[in-house]
């Protein structure tokens, strides 16, 4: 009975695909992530009965897999909870879909992908794996987007420039490890080696916004869904939009302050409801790169993408990834 896995990227059409896709498809037995709330803006609705919702342990089996740091890591515990959360509850007549976009994920997990990789592997060793990928430049600035602070602690660090940033996530790669996770080529050759490469397959995000039914198409085929059902789902379907200006501008200040955190408890709750709810309407703040930003870049990811278009056969070019 095949099994497949959708690893991310983060930042890529993941949230979409997994409220919006994999959750409703009728066609498809899911066992993955279901989010239900990101900095951006969702959608309001909420599926209650989602099993990563009503299920702890499936919730435990993905963090066992993907966040645990090695000398914490537990074999038999993460087989347990595959046993209990998944494997008795696999359908033959449908296409059994697992999803967490942190497998690709150098921020907020666990930062080795390998380590994540082979984990993987021993657990659901006949795997096949579903990689969604996005032009660096566009990944980049939306990851920034979300956290525009200091990459070595975003969730505490405080603001920095996206030429900082940058700077900073080149200068030290080996202890950040973002942009080594965004170099596709060897995250695609670790899977390939462990659950060879007839059963990786990649998808262009970019495809899904410039060319929704070829995506639709493509990704049915690919899960053996139904291709009418998979293009009205993905019609309208959009999650997790850009935080606005205004919100990034007020949490950079909060940080740099920490007033709000001192004095938000005394607020009326309605009032700083309400005061949020303003500061979340709008769009976001159109970023661009400096020139020695984006000579960075490129030096990081053309050999990478090269590889992506030559060996690979993803279209790259076709959506201006660095070459």
């Amino acid at each position: 009975m095949s099994i497949f896995v959708h690893i991310g990227y983060p930042k890529s059409a993941s949230s979409t695909l997994q409220k919006q896709l994999f959750q409703k498809h009728p066609n498809i037995n899911y066992f993955g992530l279901y989010p239900t709330k990101n900095l951006g803006k969702d959608t309001s609705e909420i599926d209650r009965e989602a099993r990563f919702l009503t299920d702890k342990n499936l919730k435990l089996f993905y963090k066992e897999l993907v966040s645990a740091p090695n000398d914490q890591y537990d074999h038999q515990k993460a087989l347990r909870l595959f046993k209990t959360s998944i494997e008795k509850s696999l359908d033959s007549s449908k296409t059994n879909l697992l999803s967490h976009e942190r497998f690709s994920s150098a921020l907020f997990g666990h930062r080795n992908i390998e380590e994540k990789a082979k984990r993987l592997k021993s657990i659901i060793p006949d795997a096949k794996i579903i990689i969604i990928i996005r032009n660096q430049l566009a990944i980049i600035k939306s990851q920034y987007r979300d956290w525009p602070f200091h990459p070595f602690d975003m969730r505490k660090g405080k603001p920095v420039t996206i030429k900082k940033w940058i700077k900073i996530c080149t200068t030290h790669d080996q202890e950040i490890g973002y942009f080594s996770a965004l170099k596709y080529d060897h995250t695609l050759e670790v899977y390939a080696d462990l659950f060879g490469i007839e059963n990786i397959h990649v998808l262009c995000m970019e495809s899904l916004a410039k060319n929704k039914k070829g995506f639709a198409r493509n990704i049915s085929e690919l899960l053996q869904i139904n291709f009418e059902a998979t293009e009205m789902l993905l019609e309208s379907a959009h999650e997790n939009k850009a935080i606005s200006w205004k919100m990034n501008l007020f949490r950079q200040w909060s940080r740099r302050t920490n007033l709000f955190n001192k004095t938000g408890r005394f607020l009326n709750p309605d009032l700083k409801r309400k005061v949020l709810s303003y500061l979340g309407t709008g769009t976001g703040k159109e970023l661009s790169y400096d020139q020695k930003s984006l000579e960075l870049l490129k030096n990081t990811f053309s050999s990478s993408n090269q590889i992506l278009l030559e060996k690979w056969h993803v279209p790259v070019d076709k959506y201006q990834y660095l070459l």
